[in-house]
Formats: C-alpha cells, sequence, structure tokens
C-alpha cells in the first residue's frame, strides 16, 4: 500500500513551465515544525542505511508524490539519510548495434527494462573512462519514439535523430521523463540542517530548497547506485529565493541533466508609483517575504541604485505571481516605469560557499549562481556540458 497526501500549496508554481498547479501529493509532509531532527541509522561504511523510497507508477513523463515536502519549519535537521524511486525513474545500457534509423540496446543488469519506456534527457558515456560524452542526446522533450523490447533486457528505438549522435560501443543513460517536479522540497525552513544525505535516483528536481535563510550542508551526496549511470533529469539541487548565509562541504554530485548546484533569485517587477517613496511590484510565481531594512534594486539597462524598504506588505496574487506594496526611506529613483526590472536583496544569499566538493557527469553546468558574495574552494568540476557558470542576478 503507498501513503500518499494531497497538500494544498503553490510550491509547484516554479518556472514558465509549471502551470498553475496548487497542489502537490508527497509522501511524508512536515509544516510548521521547531527544532526537529529526522535522523536514520549509519551503516558500518559510514553511509545511510535508512533509505525512504518513493512510488513511481512508471507512467511516461508524469509527476510523482514528492517523497518528502517541508514547508515553515524552524531549525529541521536531516541526518543519515538516503531517497530514492522504486521503480527506478532512470535506466542505462550499452549500444550493441546502429543503423541509420534505430539504435539498439542491451540493458545492465538491475536497470528497469520494459516496453514503451521513456526515452528523456538521454546522454552519452565513455564505456572505458564512464566520462560524458558530448551534448545531451535528449531533452525534457524525449525523443520521437519510446522503447521497444526485442529480447532478454534488450530495447531497440526506432529514431533518425537519436541514430545519428550515438556510437556502437557507447553506454547510454536515458529517464522516464523529466517533468518540473520535486522529489525533495524545503520552503522557508529556516536554519536547516542536511548532513550525511544520499539522493539515489529522483525523477525531476532530486532536491528544491525555496525561500530559505541560513543553510548548514555536509556531505550531500547526489550519485546513482547499481548499474545506473545517471542520478536525475533534472539539477540536482536548486536554492531558488534563499537567504542568509549558506555554508556546503563535502558535496558530490554525478550524472545529472542541467545542473548540480543551481542558485537563483527572483525579479520583481516595477508596477505603479503610489507616491515618491511607495509602489507596487509584481514577482512571478511564488510568494516571498520580503524585509523591513533590506534593498531592492532598480535597473536602468545597465545602471543600478538602491533603496531601502521602511515597510512592506503583500498585496494579494495575480495571475502568475504576487504583487508587493513597499515603502521606501528615499525616493524612488525617476527612471523606474512599469515593467522595469528589480530585485530584492533579501531573496538572496548574504554569503554562499561551497568547498571539498565535487561535480561529475553534469549536463549542464556544475555550478549555475545567479548570486553575489559567493566562494567556491578545494572543488572539482569535471565531464559537464557548460562551463561553470557564474552571473550575478
Amino acid at each position: 500500500m503507498v501513503s500518499v497526501k494531497l497538500l494544498e500549496t503553490e510550491g509547484m508554481v516554479h518556472d514558465e513551465g509549471s502551470g498553475n498547479q496548487q497542489s502537490k501529493e508527497c509522501h511524508l509532509p512536515i509544516n510548521a515544525s521547531s527544532g526537529l531532527t529526522l535522523q536514520g541509522a549509519v551503516g558500518e561504511d559510514g553511509e545511510p542505511a535508512t533509505v525512504l523510497v518513493g512510488y513511481n507508477d512508471e507512467a511516461i513523463h508524469s509527476y510523482l508524490p514528492s517523497i518528502l515536502w517541508c514547508e515553515d519549519n524552524e531549525n529541521l535537521s536531516l541526518l543519515n539519510l538516503a531517497f530514492t524511486r522504486e521503480p527506478e525513474f532512470a535506466s542505462a545500457g550499452v549500444v550493441i548495434a546502429r543503423t541509420d534509423t534505430s539504435i539498439t540496446v542491451k540493458v545492465f543488469d538491475g536497470n528497469p527494462c520494459y516496453e514503451r519506456m521513456g526515452t528523456y534527457c538521454m546522454n552519452r558515456l565513455d564505456s572505458i573512462t564512464g566520462a560524458l560524452i558530448g551534448e545531451s542526446v535528449t531533452y525534457g522533450g524525449g525523443a520521437d519514439a519510446t522503447w521497444k523490447m526485442v529480447g532478454e533486457r534488450t530495447l531497440v528505438l526506432n529514431s533518425v535523430s537519436v541514430a545519428s549522435k550515438v556510437l556502437l560501443g557507447e553506454h547510454l543513460s536515458w529517464h522516464q521523463g523529466a517533468q518540473t517536479d520535486f522529489q525533495t522540497y524545503f520552503a522557508r525552513c529556516n536554519d536547516l540542517e542536511l548532513n550525511n544525505i544520499r539522493v539515489l535516483n529522483a525523477n525531476g528536481f532530486a532536491m528544491l530548497t525555496e525561500s530559505c535563510r541560513h543553510i548548514t550542508a555536509d556531505r550531500v551526496v547526489f550519485k546513482p547506485d547499481g548499474n545506473r549511470l545517471f542520478t536525475a533529469p533534472r539539477d540536482a539541487w536548486k536554492l531558488f529565493k534563499c537567504g542568509g548565509r549558506i555554508e556546503i562541504s563535502r558535496m558530490y554530485v554525478e550524472g545529472v541533466r542541467m545542473d548540480g548546484q543551481n542558485i537563483q533569485s527572483n525579479w520583481l517587477f516595477f508596477g505603479s508609483r503610489l507616491s515618491p517613496r511607495e509602489a507596487l511590484f509584481f514577482g512571478k510565481y511564488t510568494f516571498a517575504a520580503l524585509q523591513a531594512g533590506s534593498h531592492i534594486e532598480f535597473y536602468n539597462g545597465e545602471h543600478m541604485e538602491k533603496r531601502v524598504i521602511a515597510d512592506w506588505s503583500h498585496e494579494g496574487e495575480q495571475e502568475g505571481g504576487h504583487l508587493y506594496r513597499v515603502q521606501f526611506t528615499q525616493d524612488i529613483p525617476e527612471f523606474a516605469a512599469e515593467g522595469s526590472l528589480c530585485a530584492a536583496d533579501y531573496w538572496e544569499a548574504e554569503s554562499y560557499r561551497c568547498t571539498h566538493s565535487e561535480f561529475v557527469n553534469i549536463a549542464g553546468a556544475g555550478h549555475l549562481i545567479r548570486n553575489d558574495h559567493v566562494t567556491i574552494a578545494s572543488s572539482i568540476i569535471a565531464d559537464f556540458i557548460r562551463d561553470m557558470a557564474l552571473r550575478a542576478a
């Protein structure tokens, strides 16, 4: 029996492709706790011996229940826990035949293998070194066909596009889907601690932290187990509108399509000037609190001016996002006009530090960072498609 709870939440409204979902199925929700610790057992090798397993209906490109969904918690700690899907959301094998219009793959032992498997976020790897080869074969839209079983642990894919990008003898990884879905989710969880965490297999984003202030993480590992070559079809860990101090050490990320660590804030759009020192702003997607004494940045091309927030209020929802009414300690810049880009520095980390970490076989960027005050030290980024991207919000 699978235990699933339907949550009313706007947490799934995350990007242009999210739609307007206002609910989410979840196995284990944690809301409004204080000082709670979720602690698993540890094996002799130091690895988590407690594994939280998420349901998988094996439907192509579907949404699945999140394993863990946490909102509005203070001092939440996760220790010695592993997360995965069963059946697994990814598979892999070796290319044993190829024509101009098809490829045949022998699926590695222990990996999912069935008729009409999905073909999303497919990647090639070197059969000797295990290193990622070139750009992805398929992306979030999948291939123009699904896998067909033609023998014991043998699949054929009839796709000219895929066949043109794959060579005989290469190892191949693919996923059942690639939705903007979150296997574990943390929103407004301040002073969050993650220690000795393993993600073995994930659908969508393996982990999202949103509007959390102060995060400490040590030994958070995203790595496929068994004979699988990739962990997730989307980012390993995305930090969205997270502030305060973020300290990450000994993180390991292997085999994700998109980015290992993705750090983003969100734009505010200038709405209307209510007085010389007061205005309405619009922010897309989910609501996030502002803070008196913090700054709003006003942009006019490459020119930017800051103003200090004296007070603010949430003025409700508007299609696609939320309205904010903000009062400032000084006059608003003259150039600010309807639609002008603005940004709240409260939605960015005061400091982000990642040390002694490693990123391997990333079909995107090791780090994608739209944040100031960043330190990355004593870390390795190897076998990835895009260069590490450091960009200010």
